[in-house]
């Protein structure tokens, strides 16, 4: 069996930038780190898309219904579905920041980090 030597964990920090389209297991990542008080959080609510389609059923009109047999909670009980994962620090994307190429997120990440 193969064991790495005992070494001190990483304390460097760490920042995790989220939107609304961060899903799946993404927002799962990123509401364990929040959880064990490892990254901040900056940005806006993630999806809350986390279940993973299990079953596909063809319908007679030519639908699909897909059904989800898993849902997933953190650690702590909170489940993610249609909820997401909220941010420690929100920065909602604006219109002119979209039209400007401006990243608030980003920028607000960049200071926390110096």
């Amino acid at each position: 069996m193969w064991r790495s030597p005992a070494a001190e964990p990483i304390k460097l920090p760490l920042v995790v930038l989220t939107s609304e389209n961060t899903s799946s297991a993404a927002e799962i990542l990123a509401a364990a780190l929040q959880a064990k008080g490892r990254a901040q959080i900056i940005g806006s609510g993630t999806c809350g898309c986390v279940l993973a389609i299990r079953n596909r059923h063809a319908l007679p009109d030519g639908g699909v219904l897909d059904v989800s047999e898993f849902d997933y909670k953190t650690a702590g009980g909170v489940r993610l579905e249609g909820a997401g994962v909220k941010p420690d620090t929100l920065v909602p994307v604006t219109r002119a920041d979209v039209y400007s190429r401006h990243d608030r997120a980003f920028e607000r990440a960049i200071n926390l980090l110096d």
